[in-house]
């Protein structure tokens, strides 16, 4: 309810002080968008929105709403790349700040959370209103952190990696036994901030409760992967590498984007598990390539 609340709310705040340079079209398009989002079909949303932009309409609404559709679909590098741009765009407007605060809510990052949280507060564009509920908010993440910390402090994802801790450390690990995440970067490198060159991410997802396929999880990731290279005028360039009934490796790049990724998924009795060894350049030689496969196939899940 939160979210639709502060989505009507973009909404109405662009209609009221919509300027007649818009044209109509853009005015269609919003709206279509706005619907798609509310409709939960974030793909959409992520398409007209980004054909908005495309077409050079700046708009920090439709930046805000970008970065939600995003996070509808799970990517939350691209939703925190739009309302970044969007509090570029508006730095004293508090929406961003706040959905910010909410996507580290989620990730349970809860210090960064309180942080936008704090910030949005300090501006005179949220109303009497907002900021009681946001000092309200706060002092319920301040407990709702209490408490996941006291889950986390003996848990450890029952998961391995074959990686030189001599270079790489563990730079972030969340979760409980239905979900978790866990983040490698090089040592040194500030991978909550995604200031990293090199990353290996491992996710788990539970098949009981996410009832995901391989071949369903591989297809929605790749359907988003090629959302987002149409929706910035770009190329997607993959290649599946192997693929049986249980696992599936492929690369991909972005043309533009100074980075490729490879990945591989698995299924095990237990769930889903989708490990990324991700690197900020645009190729990489044969040598490379077998280091980087040897280290996703050393990732190890329990069977059972």
């Amino acid at each position: 309810m939160k979210n639709f609340l502060k989505v009507f709310f973009l909404l109405v705040v662009f209609i009221s002080s919509m300027c007649v340079s818009f044209a109509n079209s853009f005015l269609t398009d919003y709206r279509a968008g706005y619907d798609a989002y509310t409709q939960k079909d974030y793909k959409k949303a992520v398409k007209i929105f980004e054909n908005l932009l495309a077409q050079n309409y700046d708009d920090y609404n439709v930046y805000c709403l970008l970065g939600m559709s995003y996070g509808g679909l799970g990517q939350g590098k691209q939703a925190e790349a739009m309302f970044m741009a969007a509090i570029k765009k508006n730095p004293d407007n508090f929406p961003a700040y706040t959905f910010l605060g909410d996507m580290r809510r989620t990730q349970r990052r809860y210090p960064e959370a309180i942080g936008y949280y704090q910030k949005a507060l300090k501006l005179s564009s949220m109303s009497a209103e907002g900021k009681e509920y946001y000092s309200n908010l706060i002092n319920e993440v301040i407990e709702e952190q209490k408490e996941f910390d006291k889950t986390q402090a003996n848990y450890k994802p029952d998961i391995t990696v074959n990686l030189d801790m001599s270079i790489w450390e563990l730079a972030y690990s969340k979760g409980d036994d239905s979900n978790w995440i866990v983040e490698y970067g090089l040592i040194g490198e500030d991978v909550i901030n995604y200031k990293w060159t090199k990353l290996v991410t491992v996710n788990f997802f539970d098949k009981n409760i996410f009832k995901f396929d391989l071949n369903g999880y591989y297809n929605n990731f790749v359907s988003s992967l090629q959302d987002h290279a149409k929706g910035i005028n770009s190329n997607l360039k993959l290649e599946v590498l192997s693929k049986t009934g249980s696992e599936i490796y492929f690369v991909w790049s972005i043309a533009g984007r100074n980075e490729f990724e490879f990945c591989r998924i698995f299924m095990t009795p237990k769930g889903l598990y989708f490990g990324h060894y991700a690197e900020k350049k645009n190729s990489y030689t044969a040598a490379e390539k077998e280091n980087i496969l040897a280290i996703l196939k050393s990732i190890k899940a329990p069977q059972k």
